[in-house]
C-alpha cells in the first residue's frame, strides 16, 4: 500500500511538471475561473453583448456554451489563451512569452464562470495565498494534486482490511487518465477522486465493526459530489449501489 501511494504521488507530480500550463483540456478556462474565485467572484457578471453572432447560422455548441459565459476580472499579467501550447513542438516557455506583463485587472469572458465553486475551491485558496498571478497555474495544480494524494490515502485506509487484493484493485481502478486529471486544474479530476473515495468509504462502512467515521466520510462524499459537477448525484448513488453489491454481508448492508 505505501508503494502505491508513493508511486501515485510521483506520477501526479510528473504529469504536473511535464505538462505546460494551459495545455490540459479546458485548463485555461478553468484557471480563469480559479483566478476569479480567488478574488471573490463567485459567479461573475453576464457579458454586455451575446458571445453568439446574431446573423448567420448558429453553432449549437457555441450557443450552449454561451448560456454559462460570464465575465470575470483577472490580473492582466495572466495570458488569456496561450495558443502556443497546443503545438507539442513548441517549447513550454512560449507561455511566458505570451504574457503581456500588464498588472492591471482586466475583464475576461469565460464559459466556466458558473462552474460550481466547490470544484475549484482548493486551487483558488492556494492561488489567493500565493499572491503572484504568474504562479497561479502552479499553485492551482499543486492544490489539485495534493487533494488527489489525500484522496488516494483515504481509499487505501478504507480498503486496508482487504490487503493485497484491495491494492491490486486500486491500482487497476486508478487509470493513467485519472492520475493525469489529478494533477491538472479540472473539476473532472475532483469529481473522479471524490467518487472513488465515496465508493471505498461506502464499502468500508458496510463491513462489521467499521465504526461511524466511514459512514460520515461516505455521506460527505455523497453530499459533495453534486456540488462538484451536475452528474455528481448519479455517481453518488452508483457508488452506494456498488458498495452494497461488493459487500459479503448482505445483513450488514441492510442494517446500514
Amino acid at each position: 500500500m505505501p508503494l502505491l501511494i508513493v508511486g501515485h504521488t510521483l506520477l501526479v507530480l510528473t504529469w504536473l511538471v511535464i505538462t505546460p500550463p494551459h495545455a490540459a483540456p479546458d485548463e485555461t478556462a478553468h484557471l480563469q475561473r480559479v483566478q476569479g474565485l480567488a478574488r471573490g467572484q463567485v459567479l461573475g457578471s453576464r457579458p454586455a453583448t451575446s458571445p453568439v453572432p446574431t446573423d448567420g447560422p448558429v453553432d449549437p455548441q457555441a450557443a450552449w456554451a454561451a448560456q454559462t459565459t460570464r465575465v470575470v476580472r483577472i490580473p492582466g499579467s495572466v495570458a488569456p489563451w496561450p495558443s502556443c501550447v497546443v503545438d507539442a513542438r513548441v517549447p513550454a516557455a512560449c507561455v511566458d512569452a505570451e504574457v503581456p506583463g500588464d498588472p492591471a485587472i482586466r475583464p475576461v469572458a469565460t464559459n466556466t464562470a458558473t462552474t460550481f465553486p466547490v470544484s475549484v475551491l482548493g486551487p483558488a485558496l492556494l492561488v489567493r495565498l500565493g499572491g503572484d498571478p504568474g504562479t497561479a497555474a502552479t499553485w492551482a495544480r499543486l492544490g489539485q494534486a495534493g487533494g488527489t494524494v489525500l484522496a488516494l490515502l483515504a481509499i487505501v485506509l478504507a480498503l486496508r482490511p482487504s490487503g493485497a487484493a484491495a491494492a491490486l484493485g486500486v491500482a487497476l481502478a486508478v487509470t493513467p487518465f485519472a492520475t493525469y486529471l489529478g494533477g491538472m486544474v479540472s473539476p473532472s479530476g475532483m469529481e473522479t477522486w471524490v467518487a472513488m473515495v465515496g465508493l471505498a468509504a461506502a464499502w468500508r462502512m458496510l463491513q462489521p465493526g467499521s465504526g461511524t467515521r466511514w459512514l460520515v466520510l461516505a455521506c460527505t462524499c455523497a453530499a459533495v459530489l453534486p456540488a462538484v459537477r451536475q452528474p455528481g448525484l448519479a455517481w453518488a448513488l452508483l457508488g452506494v449501489a456498488a458498495a452494497v453489491l461488493l459487500t459479503r454481508d448482505p445483513t450488514r448492508a441492510a442494517e446500514v
